[in-house]
């Protein structure tokens, strides 16, 4: 609405400048051949030759730089269209990215929680090695540390995104569970433990 009132009050201002330019240019010759009205065929055309000569390249001029504004404004039209674009793109390979890691961890977490978290760590072990013992500790490390790089840009990207905090909420028990066993960098517990 705003826009469309934008553009009426534009419309208006030119339609205002035509007027008083005509009106300009009018007021003289009518002052200098004030009999009236002719009924005479020569002196309308010499009054339109008259205003078409002049209001014509005015008129003229004026559609001109309307049309150079109107080509600058599609262009920032389109500009911001191809941002938008981009970043809607980028935030659907980030939600890509974000499912796939999850379904992931999901499936890792099940064999940590079944066989390590749940049940009594081996005493004669440190708790890092008993978790590195039942699974793939590189894969989980680093399903993690993606997710949690996915989830920075995300936060760069689109600020409070739900998506974000939804994924940091579903995974910040489990990974503050590893990173209180020593398992995993402040940094990447501190992605999640954010809740922004």
């Amino acid at each position: 609405m705003k826009r469309w009132n934008y553009f009426t009050r534009t419309a208006l201002k030119y339609f205002a400048v035509a007027l008083v330019i005509t009106g300009a240019f009018l007021l003289p010759y009518i002052l200098t051949f004030h009999d009236g009205l002719s009924s005479d065929h020569l002196a309308w055309g010499s009054f339109g030759s008259y205003l078409g000569s002049i209001l014509g390249p005015l008129f003229s001029g004026f559609a001109f730089i309307t049309l150079l504004y109107t080509i600058y404004w599609q262009r920032q039209q389109l500009r911001h269209s191809i941002l938008r674009e981009r970043k809607e793109d980028e935030l659907d390979d980030l939600y890509r990215a974000l499912e796939t890691m999850a379904a992931k961890l999901d499936k890792l977490r099940e064999n940590v929680e079944w066989k390590v978290l749940l049940t009594s760590i081996d005493r004669n072990q440190t708790p890092v090695a008993s978790v590195q013992r039942h699974f793939n500790w590189n894969e989980m490390k680093t399903v993690i540390e993606h997710m949690a790089s996915a989830l920075s840009r995300l936060e760069l990207v689109s600020r409070g995104s739900q998506i974000g905090a939804f994924y940091r909420g579903v995974y910040r028990g489990f990974v503050e569970k590893l990173f209180n066993m020593q398992a995993l960098k402040e940094e990447t517990y501190k992605i999640f433990a954010s809740e922004t």
